[in-house]
């Protein structure tokens, strides 16, 4: 039985008390003395103090955090958690590519710059094609001097069809003589690209220069954010003690967190 329902019941009995209680006429007509209490007023004091209590006993609880007699307690809500989107950071693009040590850079382009090689040598248009730069394409220089308001950039749609393209363009001027270098790009390739196979390159080196000439070599102004990977042959007649070097200079800038062909450079000794 709950605090609630004793009590009531305590109630229920002290009023059926008082209702039985049987006062003689005589008492009733006896002439009542001051020092006497009457019967029925001790009952009603009891039960006011009994309806006291009562009253009382609701309030602790109440105070004490518990419901009141008949009230229902309400439970406080719980607030439902806030969804937040977890953002996966943009990769943050190599810039001053061209300072970076040597061993790093290795690490960086290896894969990419055999790749490219492996393409120029098998003359694969679409793989030399995805490997270039998606925005800047590829600029081509004839001589280590790299001028950057004049040389050929071949984008990637150019260089898908580059091997079959009959397009004539000027690539710039012969050292020496100072021609015109106008040649489609499958000849000039032949000529200031591939012209020894520099995929067996004893010498392979990154972001440091192996082939030196009279040429200046301005790449590092040209292409900074680039890292520079080399592939060099020494010479190929004794006699001519080096001086028929021969390069191949690739340059590899970031975008996006890949590195992609943005310049390719022939080394070669010059007047």
């Amino acid at each position: 039985m709950s605090e609630s329902d004793r009590n009531d019941d305590l109630t229920h009995q002290l009023v059926t008390g008082l209702d039985e209680i049987h006062v003689p006429p005589a008492v009733m007509r006896a002439p009542v003395r001051r020092r006497d209490v009457p019967v029925f007023a001790v009952a009603a004091s009891a039960l006011v103090i009994v309806a006291a209590l009562v009253v009382g006993t609701a309030l602790r609880r109440t105070d004490n955090g518990a419901a009141a007699p008949g009230v229902a307690a309400s439970a406080t809500p719980t607030p439902a958690p806030t969804a937040s989107a977890t953002r996966t950071p943009a990769p943050t693009d190599i810039r001053a590519a061209r300072s970076l040590p040597e061993s790093e850079a290795k690490r960086l382009v290896e894969s990419t710059a055999l790749a490219v090689v492996d393409a120029l040598q098998r003359k694969d248009a679409a793989k030399l094609a995805s490997l270039a730069h998606p925005v800047k394409g590829v600029r081509f220089s004839a001589y280590p001097f790299v001028r950057t308001d004049s040389d050929q950039v071949l984008t990637a749609a150019d260089l898908a069809i580059a091997f079959s393209d009959p397009k004539v363009r000027l690539w710039g001027i012969t050292d020496g003589k100072g021609d015109d270098i106008r040649l489609t790009y499958a000849k000039y390739q032949a000529q200031y690209v591939y012209d020894v196979d520099f995929a067996k390159a004893p010498d392979v080196a990154y972001n440091r220069a192996i082939g030196t000439g009279n040429s200046t070599d301005n790449s590092a102004t040209a292409y900074p954010d680039a890292v520079m990977v080399e592939f060099h042959y020494p010479g190929f007649d004794p006699q001519l003690s080096g001086m028929d070097w021969r390069s191949l200079r690739l340059f590899f800038e970031q975008k996006d967190g890949t590195w992609y062909l943005v310049g390719v450079v022939h080394g070669a000794w010059t007047i």
